[in-house]
């Protein structure tokens, strides 16, 4: 696998992580407030930030072996 998708894969693992878990403390937030459906669109914004990062986690550990894996994390 080519160096610049590499990193493209790991900084959207990194960013669709950062994101997910913002958008779950904002919907907490939100709930706190009683804004129920605001926190109903961010827990789905965050669930899919999950699926794009673990999507592009996925295709990254399938070019990498074991060893490489450990040196990217």
């Amino acid at each position: 696998m080519e160096n610049d998708l590499q990193k493209a894969l790991i900084s959207e693992m990194e960013r669709g992580g950062r994101a997910c878990v913002r958008n779950l403390a904002a919907a907490e937030h939100a709930t706190l407030r009683g804004q129920f459906n605001v926190a109903k669109v961010l827990r789905a914004m965050a669930h899919s930030q999950r699926i794009m990062a673990m999507e592009a986690a996925r295709l990254l550990e399938m070019e990498l072996d074991e060893k490489a894996l450990f040196n990217v994390i």
